[in-house]
């Protein structure tokens, strides 16, 4: 029987669950907790490092670990990390790779459907639009293989292939 798996990637901390039929369980995603740290750290090699991982090389590069990186993942301001411009989406996508792999791994395999929670933020300013705003033209979800997921949605929008 296959399965999905529900991701929310927080300002501070990311969680999963998966569900089989009408069952649904917690992912464990590192240090025998159900969250991690939603933090990131850009490797000069262009890896980046998510996590408990990043979290633990606070101690010894404290300026190098970003925190709160999908805070601003539509802001017009990017995150600085260590002096470093950084734009949120790539950190946000190592979070979110980094959670999918660790559902996965005892799951048995890749799941059919994978959910992402997103902010929204609800306090009514002119900069209360986030993920939201962007995602209310969508129509339909389609998943027709393991790696690609299409999107129907009711007029072009250009922000949503940035997600």
């Amino acid at each position: 029987m296959g399965y999905s798996v529900g991701i929310d990637v927080g300002a501070t901390t990311c969680a999963a669950a998966l569900c089989r039929g009408s069952s649904i369980e917690p992912c464990v995603l590192g240090d025998d907790a159900a969250t991690m740290p939603a933090v990131a750290l850009p490797r000069p090699d262009g890896s980046v490092l998510v996590g408990h991982e990043a979290d633990r090389r606070c101690t010894y590069e404290p300026a190098l670990v970003g925190r709160m990186v999908t805070a601003g993942l539509l802001d017009a301001d990017p995150v600085v990390i260590g002096g470093e411009v950084c734009h949120p989406l790539p950190l946000t996508e190592a979070l979110l790779d980094e959670v999918i792999e660790r559902a996965s791994a005892g799951a048995g395999g890749l799941a059919e459907h994978v959910m992402v929670t997103y902010p929204l933020r609800a306090d009514g300013g002119p900069e209360a639009a986030t993920w939201g705003s962007y995602l209310v033209g969508v129509t339909s979800v389609e998943a027709p293989d393991d790696t690609t997921v299409v999107l129907t949605t009711k007029e072009p929008n250009a922000v949503l292939p940035l997600l």
